[in-house]
């Protein structure tokens, strides 16, 4: 007797265990309409958000110092791609078509809320001209705009391809050892790795391979007192691809003369 009443005391807790893990059809019923519910409204907010009238942008800014670009014209070319409203704007087709304009260094194209895009613009900052078509910044990056926005004060360089930061850090050192009244017009180097420079006085001076800082600062020690004592005669081309001294190409009634034995304080020159 006793052990029948234990049995069923057994069976009755496992039903009430087993009753207590399944959940009532209701609350489960519920539960996924609430969960299909939240998907909806989240689908009708992504299709809001994508609709294009949601928040239309209604202006095209354009922010930058400008020496050569216009922003007029910059203006123009960002709104002509600009596609959506505020959340889906397509921001890198407008930095993209922007960047296209040569003179633009860096840009940046911002959100403004609630109808505004903001385009920041860097413009070029060019320290040369590179060969017959293109400009070099203070990065030594060759850019490539037309070339009636060439400044006219800018001078020459040349060189082999992949050579563009060694020339312009010759034309760095080359305005530290040439005299202030004087200013770089044109630097070359060659496919074999020789120099030239040319003055803004029409001096050229060959310097070869080697030593070339060397060769400057000891033909520029004695340049002042070489032309103020020809006043008459206008150098035409100095050669320093001697290892002890130069020549001096003089240039009176348009013909070259040639001077190849002076000496100053001892020294051949």
């Amino acid at each position: 007797m006793n052990r029948m009443k234990h049995t069923g005391k057994h069976s009755k807790d496992t039903l009430t265990d087993n009753h207590s893990l399944a959940e009532p059809p209701g609350k489960l019923f519920h539960g996924i309409l609430f969960s299909i519910a939240i998907i909806a409204i989240l689908v009708v907010i992504s299709m809001k958000i994508l609709d294009p009238m949601t928040l239309p942008i209604r202006h095209v800014s354009i922010n930058g110092n400008f020496n050569h670009l216009s922003p007029v014209s910059l203006q123009e070319r960002a709104s002509n791609v600009v596609r959506g409203g505020f959340f889906n704007v397509n921001v890198e087709t407008i930095q993209n078509v922007v960047s296209e304009e040569p003179w633009v260094r860096e840009i940046l194209v911002r959100r403004i809320w609630p109808d505004r895009i903001m385009v920041d613009i860097k413009e070029q900052q060019a320290v040369a001209k590179w060969e017959d078509n293109a400009l070099i910044n203070q990065e030594a990056l060759i850019f490539y705009p037309d070339e009636s926005t060439f400044p006219g004060d800018l001078p020459y360089l040349s060189g082999p391809e992949n050579y563009y930061a060694l020339v312009l850090d010759y034309l760095d050192q080359f305005r530290e050892v040439i005299p202030e009244s004087l200013n770089v017009k044109e630097l070359h180097l060659s496919d074999r790795r020789s120099w030239e420079l040319t003055l803004d006085n029409d001096l050229t001076l060959y310097f070869g391979k080697t030593d070339v800082m060397d060769k400057a600062k000891q033909f520029f020690k004695y340049y002042p007192q070489i032309s103020n004592n020809n006043e008459k005669r206008r150098i035409n081309y100095v050669d320093l691809r001697y290892t002890n001294g130069f020549v001096i190409g003089w240039q009176s009634n348009n013909e070259s003369e040639f001077n190849n034995g002076q000496k100053q304080n001892g020294k051949k020159i």
